[in-house]
């Protein structure tokens, strides 16, 4: 499991982002305690999508 923190550096996007998928429902926060939240790294890797040459600039 990895931070919001060390889940935003491992994808490159901001801190905000990763909440914001966290409360959009798109990832799932695992809460510990009344601070501490925790995503699982394999969920977050999976939300990567394969590009087949469409959409690419």
């Amino acid at each position: 499991m990895v931070t919001i923190q060390e889940a935003a550096k491992i994808i490159k996007v901001s801190d905000r982002t990763v909440r914001n998928w966290i409360n959009d429902g798109l990832l799932t926060g695992h809460r510990f305690g009344p601070k501490i939240i925790r995503i699982e790294r394999a969920e977050l890797l999976g939300l990567a999508t394969p590009v087949r040459g469409e959409g690419v600039a």
